[in-house]
């Protein structure tokens, strides 16, 4: 009986444990650096630095953001990508994301595309209106030509699949990106990575994605135990 009873209190201190450790995570702002060669980058462009921003789910950090903002300015970023969820359905806060994005736009051009969570919405077009008018670019299926010094890339967007609302999601991506006729280096914003080889077969340089989170469900030392299209973890 007092094994038992031992065992079921370590378990409720691991459990508590385990939940201080999410919600640390989920209030915790860091960055994470990547260097990345792109194929065909243009001279001009060699040490392009963007920062990429994804799944904020409408969330305010406990100190209005501040911090988050700071980080981002602090990296000097030639652009900013925002790549999905930044509205959350289950809790629509579209004032907390739109204050993101005002301050964003201000420190770098400022691309995005919606998510899934943004495809549930019923208010998402006028989010998506008031994204423009803060000076953000919205990609959805949509290319832009950057040029700098003569020379250009192609800033690229596609919607989430569930705009897609396709059978066949790699026959409807490809297809959109066919209709971009997307030529030279190209980056592609794309929320969900689970096309990534479509992505590739079509020209596309780098892509920058979201959705999973890191893994939807991550343990202490071992990463994302639990991750959206990728399964149980997913980086083992």
């Amino acid at each position: 009986m007092k094994s038992r009873i031992k065992l079921i209190s370590a378990g409720m201190v691991l459990a508590v444990l385990l939940c201080i450790w999410i919600a640390h995570g989920n209030q915790n702002i860091g960055l994470t650096a990547y260097e990345a060669e792109v194929t065909g980058l243009p001279l001009s462009f060699e040490g392009l630095k963007v920062v990429q921003l994804s799944d904020l789910h409408n969330v305010t950090f406990k100190d209005d953001n501040k911090k988050l903002i700071s980080i981002i300015a602090d990296a000097e970023p030639d652009m900013i990508f925002i790549t999905g969820d930044m509205l959350d359905s289950r809790k629509t806060n579209m004032e907390a994301a739109l204050d993101i994005a005002q301050q964003a736009v201000t420190i770098a051009p400022t691309y995005y595309v919606p998510g899934n969570h943004e495809s549930r919405i019923k208010e998402y077009a006028e989010f998506e209106s008031r994204l423009v008018k803060t000076g953000i670019t919205v990609l959805r299926n949509s290319a832009v030509s950057v040029e700098k010094d003569g020379e250009a890339i192609t800033i690229a967007g596609v919607d989430d699949l569930d705009f897609l609302d396709a059978e066949d999601a790699e026959a409807a991506m490809s297809a959109m990106l066919n209709r971009l006729n997307i030529e030279g280096c190209a980056l592609l914003l794309s929320h969900r990575p689970e096309l990534f080889d479509v992505y590739a077969d079509k020209g596309i340089e780098l892509t920058f994605s979201g959705h999973t989170h890191g893994g939807q469900i991550r343990l202490p030392f071992l990463g994302g135990a639990v991750c959206a299209g990728a399964g149980l973890f997913p980086g083992i």
